[in-house]
C-alpha cells in the first residue's frame, strides 16, 4: 500500500468512526458560510487532532451538544 492510500484509509476510518463520512467534501463553515452542524464541527476537530497525532489537545465541552450521543 502506498503512503497516499494509507492516508486515505486512515481518514475514511476516522470519518466512519465519528459518523461524519457525509461531510468529507463539505466546508466546515464559519460565521458567514453554512457548513457542517455544530456537533459535526466538534467531531471534525477531534478527528483532526487524531489524524495529526496532536501532542497537546485542548478540550472545551467537546462532547456536549445535540450530537453528543454519537460519541
Amino acid at each position: 500500500m502506498s503512503k497516499s492510500e494509507i492516508k486515505h484509509m486512515v481518514i475514511d476510518t476516522l470519518l466512519k468512526m465519528f459518523s461524519i463520512s457525509h461531510t468529507k467534501n463539505t466546508m466546515v463553515g464559519n460565521a458567514h458560510v453554512l457548513g457542517v452542524s455544530g456537533g459535526e464541527q466538534k467531531r471534525v476537530s477531534i478527528a483532526e487532532m487524531m489524524v495529526c497525532q496532536a501532542t497537546i489537545c485542548s478540550w472545551d465541552n467537546t462532547t456536549c451538544g445535540p450530537d453528543a450521543p454519537l460519541l
